[in-house]
């Protein structure tokens, strides 16, 4: 037994195992189709189970498209990022499906505190603004980013370059800059 374990740390340092960041493939909506595939069958043939509605009527107009987020939701597990400032629109988008939502991060400390007291299930853009302390400070664990983050969190969806680290998910295909996800919806 004591041999087998010295041959297998042995071949790990011989032939290390490359430990690959996880995950997930962003999808773009705008209106009511999406603009990497022709079909929901077509998405479904490439991508894996879990992935990033990022839904540009509801970052650019304030309309989150609840019936195509119901649809989808039916073949992935999803995070929809839509900016979102209104409880209503979090709830909603929730209840038709999705397993997270990115909010906006111009949401004030009071909203933000009730957006809390609903569901963990909330996704901040991480930026300069107090909003992203604030949220960190009062239970948020979920981080949408391009750089490192510099307080308490559970898990970011990374769209910047590299590998940094293991609490961080990347993002492939992200269409968005940090210029957009400031602007906030």
């Amino acid at each position: 037994m004591l041999l087998n374990s010295i041959i297998k740390i042995q071949r790990e340092n011989i032939f290390p195992v490359e430990k690959f960041m996880k995950t997930i493939f962003c999808v773009t909506l705008s209106g009511n189709k999406l603009v990497n595939f022709s079909t929901i069958q077509d998405l479904i043939k490439v991508a894996p189970d879990e992935i990033m509605l990022i839904d540009m009527n509801a970052i650019r107009k304030g309309r989150p498209n609840f019936s195509f987020y119901q649809k989808i939701s039916r073949f992935f597990t999803l995070h929809v990022l839509s900016l979102i400032d209104r409880i209503d629109d979090l709830v909603d988008t929730l209840i038709v499906g999705s397993s997270s939502v990115v909010i906006s991060p111009r949401v004030n400390e009071k909203k933000l505190r009730d957006m809390l007291e609903i569901t963990a299930n909330i996704i901040m853009p991480y930026t300069s603004l107090p909003s992203s302390r604030f949220y960190s400070d009062h239970g948020g664990e979920y981080f949408l980013t391009n750089v490192l983050i510099p307080f308490k969190f559970k898990l970011a969806y990374y769209y910047g370059p590299g590998d940094p680290g293991e609490k961080y998910v990347k993002l492939v295909e992200f269409p968005l800059g940090p210029f957009d996800l400031a602007l906030g919806g």
